[in-house]
């Protein structure tokens, strides 16, 4: 789960360095088809460790450091896709271009998270605050992504931002929604383990 919210949060800074920001198409052909298959990936690791913590037929013994990089790369093609169809509702005037467009910006999305990964499968005490705290702004970013579609389109304002600034208030609503959200999970979580003896791996 880190994994894939550290990946959205990789992919966004790739589109800001890229200047995509207001890039309205997400990958398509080859890249965009790499971009499912690493969404793929993870739900195909994801369900060959649920057939073994089930005791059932597997493919292979699941691992910590597969798990958070099939994550990353999820998160990476969850994003690249994502990012761009909020853009196409936000911006007066969206650009006419992908969010990625050829094999070697992929590349260094790729590269940044496997950066990534190694920095949180290296185990380094001074960098588990950090590495948590990425985590958590992952999940922000990405809650607030979605949020702030809905609310663009529930207030009618959509297609109406010019520049950042414009986006002030739709951006703090999304982002206040975000953490009522992640509260409320987090209270969802502490309910089922009390109550039912639930219990996620990590």
């Amino acid at each position: 789960m880190g994994g894939i919210f550290l990946g959205f949060l990789c992919a966004v800074a790739l589109v800001v360095v890229l200047g995509r920001l207001r890039a309205s198409q997400p990958p398509s052909g080859a890249l965009g088809l790499a971009c499912w298959a690493l969404i793929a990936l993870t739900g195909v690791d994801g369900l060959n460790a649920f057939l073994f913590d089930g005791g059932l037929p597997h493919l292979y013994t699941p691992n910590t450091a597969l798990r958070l990089l099939t994550g990353l790369g999820a998160g990476l093609g969850v994003a690249l896709m994502a990012v761009p169809v909020v853009a196409g509702v936000v911006w007066s005037q969206p650009r006419d271009e992908a969010s990625i467009e050829d094999p070697i910006e992929l590349v260094a999305g790729l590269a940044l998270c496997g950066l990534v990964g190694a920095l949180a499968l290296a185990g380094v005490g001074v960098l588990l605050w950090p590495m948590a705290l990425a985590m958590l702004a992952g999940v922000i970013l990405a809650f607030g992504v979605a949020n702030l579609y809905v609310v663009v389109l529930a207030t009618g304002r959509s297609r109406q931002a010019v520049t950042l600034a414009n986006l002030r208030g739709g951006l703090l609503a999304s982002l206040g929604l975000a953490l009522l959200e992640v509260a409320a999970l987090s209270e969802l979580r502490s309910f089922l383990v009390s109550t039912f003896g639930f219990s996620w791996g990590a």
